[in-house]
């Protein structure tokens, strides 16, 4: 609604602002373009990050699994409990 009002009265008020005359001197579309290049590179990047990283967990996870199944059939029940419990806080912990 706000920015309906706001639209309404730019159109019928005939008064064109300073700082316009300013930005039709620039090339913004060089900038904008920069930019939108940029982003497209870092979000990319990122994601790439994000994914290695993922990669990463879910392969520490896969070897505690592992890990976990041999403890509780080799070693004794308390001893294999206490083992996953200290992988886990591991895991959590970073």
């Amino acid at each position: 609604a706000i920015y309906v009002a706001i639209r309404i009265y730019a159109n019928s008020v005939d008064i064109v602002p300073e700082y316009s005359s300013l930005a039709e001197k620039t090339n913004i579309g060089i900038l904008g373009g920069f930019l939108s290049f940029f982003l497209v590179l870092f979000v990319n990047q990122t994601n790439g990050r994000f994914l290695d990283m993922y990669g990463f967990s879910k392969a520490c996870s896969g070897r505690i699994q592992d890990v976990a199944g041999l403890a509780t059939t080799q070693l004794p029940p308390e001893l294999g409990k206490q083992l996953i419990n200290h992988f886990n806080a591991a895991q959590i912990a970073g």
